[in-house]
């Protein structure tokens, strides 16, 4: 017996799938999912799929027909975290794995957990570390002293142990502020155009500009006040108290009474980029870029920094010490009781 099945039958199986394809074949809603391909639908032969529908992202299926495998609600290409994706934030286009992190706007947009804080200097003293942000703010954590800073934009700065010094980024004149114990204030030198200044606590060095000497003020203790002659490049103090200052052709030069005998441990011979002192320890730069520390610096942390630690500055406290990476992220490591190694 020959089965003959109407023309209009073989139409709607044909239709539905059976013989052609929906995508193809289908003007109404084969699937029965309450959308049409004119609707929307992308798939009319899976009743899972249709505009509205929930999109796990992973499950390799575009089950709303975003274009994309999960909830894309703001278009920007990735699936939203709750639907399985990796986008935090999927009200904001700005905000997925792929985009480009802002430093300093509490805005996380790459999703990687945390807002990018980005440094250009970090000083350290004490139980107080101090930097400046790649957005000019003068941040400090730990030292209550040092938390209202003059509303003015500083290139480079210092923390002494009541009061901070700064240089001024328009002018390079030097200002400081904090608690002054010792009055300290008092004795900064009127108009000082400098080039760096750093501090033992309560006394403070600079090279000044334009003839990039040496020049000191403070509290006079053990001849620290009193530097050597010659041009330098770069000048840190600590306790002893003791300083050292890089010179031109990249050697050490120190002075001072070294009372803990910081000076007692011979340096690496390289020349040096830059130098930072701490209470006891002592740390530099080389101009190859590679981080050495030695005198009391053990005490730190128990060891040397890594020898290929890539730093583009360092400031050394008395049990710790804080540096500039060259992604300008800073580090910090060693004792951090009083919260001096947690970076904001």
């Amino acid at each position: 017996m020959i089965c003959v099945v109407p023309t209009l039958l073989l139409a709607l199986l044909w239709g539905c799938g059976l013989g052609g394809t929906a995508d193809s074949a289908c003007a109404s809603d084969c699937d029965s999912d309450g959308y049409a391909i004119a609707d929307g639908d992308c798939d009319d032969a899976d009743p899972r799929v249709h505009p509205g529908a929930e999109d796990l992202a992973g499950d390799g299926l575009d089950a709303d027909c975003s274009g994309e495998d999960g909830v894309d609600t703001d278009g920007d290409g990735h699936a939203d975290a709750e639907t399985g994706g990796a986008d935090c934030d999927d009200t904001d286009p700005e905000v997925h794995p792929e985009a480009e992190e802002v430093a300093w706007d509490e805005v996380d947009q790459d999703c990687d957990g945390e807002d990018l804080h980005t440094w250009r200097f970090v000083a350290a003293q004490i139980r107080a570390s101090c930097g400046i942000t790649t957005t000019d703010e003068v941040l400090c954590w730990e030292g209550s002293q040092y938390h209202d800073p003059p509303d003015a934009t500083f290139s480079s700065l210092t923390v002494g142990d009541t009061v901070l010094c700064g240089v001024l980024a328009s002018t390079s004149e030097v200002t400081c502020w904090g608690g002054d114990t010792f009055d300290i204030l008092e004795t900064v030198p009127s108009d000082l155009v400098v080039h760096q200044v750093e501090s033992d606590g309560d006394s403070f060095c600079a090279i000044r500009d334009p003839d990039r000497e040496l020049v000191c003020w403070g509290v006079d203790k053990g001849g620290v006040l009193d530097p050597p002659t010659g041009t330098y490049t770069s000048v840190s103090c600590g306790s002893g108290p003791t300083c050292c200052a890089i010179s031109e052709a990249g050697d050490l030069a120190c002075w001072g009474a070294d009372n803990y005998g910081i000076l007692e441990d011979e340096p690496p011979e390289a020349p040096w980029a830059e130098v930072s002192f701490g209470i006891e320890p002592l740390c530099g730069i080389t101009r190859e870029d590679v981080t050495h520390c030695w005198g009391k610096a053990l005490w730190i942390t128990g060891e040397a920094p890594p020898a290929d630690l890539r730093l583009h500055d360092i400031g050394v406290g008395r049990n710790h010490a804080c540096a500039l990476r060259d992604d300008a992220t800073i580090t910090c490591w060693g004792e951090g009781r009083d919260g001096q190694t947690t970076v904001p």
